[in-house]
């Protein structure tokens, strides 16, 4: 069996698109999409990770979206994440909606906090997945996302942690200590 490599893990780079009341938010998210970049790396050539007001596009590269809006979504965007875009509303967004779309969303709880309240829920939609926060993203009403462990959760939410490996080649690791 050829030895395979380790290839580089990606880093999630979600634009983030908010309602000027929603501003607030986002010193939060900034700081913990800033933690999951290694030391020293840069952002250059990044086509995602634009953080504007909800009236801009998303940028054409977009796989991952921040919709901090309430109300309903704009089919523009009911249709990116049905295209298999990953999307995580705002806890007064509406769940996406279109005429594609046959079977109601059934949300599942997708992050708890350590009382084992729901803080994000989620679901498939179409070929892509959206996700919803259960509460409003302020120190007030989520006091997680002052916590050291918030920005892991949140890269979660959009990259899953990968299994380690089962097996390895044994020339890689030789025994220490044995004389």
């Amino acid at each position: 069996m050829p030895m395979r490599t380790a290839q580089a893990v990606a880093v999630p780079a979600p634009s983030i698109r908010y309602a000027a009341d929603r501003a607030a938010a986002l010193p939060y998210l900034r700081a913990a999409i800033a933690s999951w970049r290694e030391p020293g790396a840069t952002t250059a050539g990044r086509v995602n990770g634009s953080i504007a007001p909800d009236t801009q596009p998303l940028d054409a590269g977009s796989r991952q979206l921040l919709w901090l809006k309430p109300g309903p979504l704009p089919n523009a965007v009911s249709e990116w994440i049905a295209g298999g875009g990953t999307v995580l509303l705002d806890a007064a967004s509406a769940w996406p909606s279109g005429a594609g779309e046959s079977a109601a969303i059934v949300p599942v709880p997708l992050w708890r906090n350590a009382d084992g309240v729901v803080l994000v829920e989620g679901a498939r939609y179409g070929r892509g997945k959206v996700m919803r926060w259960t509460r409003a993203l302020t120190p007030q009403t989520m006091p997680e996302s002052l916590e050291p462990g918030f920005a892991g959760q949140l890269r979660n939410l959009f990259e899953p942690p990968r299994e380690p490996p089962s097996r390895v080649m044994a020339r890689g690791f030789p025994p220490t200590g044995i004389r």
